[in-house]
């Protein structure tokens, strides 16, 4: 193929009505942090829910808390309800006061005095300020029930902090996409990945959810396996992929959650699925096909909740041509120019054809043949720079090229 390879090749698409977990196909691109990302606008929706609730909490302390006490406490005594106002005064006893008052409960402070009028007031200022004075002015009691105000609408300032922060950490917030226009972006991961062979492996045969036959253990579960990479070959020479990837997420080789972020894994790349056998430090272990165990007899086991596995391809992918994108930022079908891939034989030309949970950001992963042995490392590009045209944009007449120059439209 010459250096000024046209952009103009076209990658099957699969039809628009897929399984929902068939879209979250794993590899690479998989784990909790799919979980995370699909619930983000939830727990948006969620605290605006609660935003609203808080409100109409404050509202309610406006009017229950703020107005004189004086005032409610003749609209108590002459039997009048206050609709909405959670004091639950009845519940404080004599005995929790340490003042002394007198022996019957609808004895009155003198409330031309600025005093606080009904028992039950001096119960509720008491629960919530900790002390009353012995002859209490007005200014007091505002300066009380506006404490006591305080201590109970915090969360709504709170709440709105949580809101600002996570909008302004949304891609869309930071200026980084959905991409709408043909435009350069810059400080870009490049990674790699394949259908990964079970010959590498060596784990004992076992059977798994969808699929007829056994396959070993860790080419099915293990962090740079079937589970990982989405796509494999079995033994027999057919295609599988993983069809749902469960709720389990990843863990560590101690064992631990390891979530995938735009700067990485929490605790390192995640060695096995959050499933499968326990030593009694809580380390993971597996067994091998010899009878022994990776990291000796497991002392409990994790059954598998929601995983399963299929046979074929999960998606129609091109190898050196199709690349996982992390659709926030860049739209699915986008064609790419990568300048770091003119040597491969995509000739720096790629499609946004995968998605994925370890995908977050600017970060691409190339869809590529598997090595011919596991101890070739695959190639990772940091701080690059790629040109994006989506879908929907209008193709300019000018395309970068690799050797630096334009590349004409027609």
């Amino acid at each position: 193929m010459s250096a000024a390879y046209s952009p103009s090749f076209s990658v099957e698409k699969e039809p628009e009505v897929v399984d929902a977990d068939r879209k979250l196909v794993a590899g690479r691109r998989t784990g909790l942090a799919d979980v995370l990302r699909l619930e983000h606008g939830q727990l948006l929706r969620m605290l605006v829910q609660r935003i609203g609730q808080l409100q109409q909490q404050l509202r309610a302390l406006l009017r229950c808390r703020v107005e004189p006490l004086a005032q409610r406490a003749l609209r108590r005594s002459h039997g009048e309800e206050l609709a909405g106002c959670d004091l639950q005064v009845d519940t404080v006893h004599r005995d929790d006061i340490p003042v002394t008052l007198p022996e019957s409960d609808e004895t009155d402070v003198d409330v031309s005095r600025g005093g606080l009028g009904h028992l039950r007031s001096l119960q509720f200022l008491h629960r919530h300020a900790g002390s009353i004075p012995e002859q209490p002015t007005r200014r007091r009691v505002e300066a009380l029930t506006s404490r006591a105000m305080l201590r109970r609408v915090w969360p709504l300032p709170a709440a709105l902090l949580t809101l600002c922060v996570l909008a302004f950490a949304s891609p869309s917030a930071s200026g980084g996409g959905p991409i709408a226009k043909p435009r350069w972006l810059g400080g870009v991961l490049i990674t790699q990945y394949w259908p990964v062979p079970e010959r590498w492996f060596s784990g004992k045969l076992i059977f798994a959810p969808g699929l007829v036959g056994r396959h070993r253990v860790d080419w099915l579960y293990s962090g740079s396996g079937l589970s990982m990479e989405g796509d494999g070959i079995g033994l027999d020479g057919r295609e599988y992929h993983i069809q749902r990837v469960g709720d389990q997420g990843w863990v560590d080789e101690h064992g631990r959650p390891t979530i995938a972020s735009a700067s990485g894994w929490s605790r390192g790349f995640p060695f096995w699925r959050g499933l499968g056998w326990r030593d009694h430090h809580g380390f993971v272990t597996f067994p091998f096909a010899d009878g022994t165990w990776y990291h000796g007899t497991p002392k409990r086991y994790i059954r598998p909740k929601g995983i399963s596995f299929g046979v074929g391809r999960s998606r129609p992918l091109v190898p050196w041509r199709s690349v996982a994108v992390d659709p926030i930022l860049i739209p699915m079908d986008s064609r790419i120019f990568v300048p770091a891939l003119c040597t491969t034989p995509s000739h720096g030309w790629v499609v946004a054809g995968d998605i994925g949970g370890a995908i977050i950001g600017r970060h691409l992963d190339l869809f590529r043949p598997a090595p011919p042995t596991s101890d070739i490392p695959s190639d990772v590009w940091h701080d690059q720079r790629i040109w994006v045209l989506p879908p929907t944009a209008k193709i300019p007449r000018k395309l970068p090229a690799c050797n630096g120059s334009a590349l004409g439209r027609g």
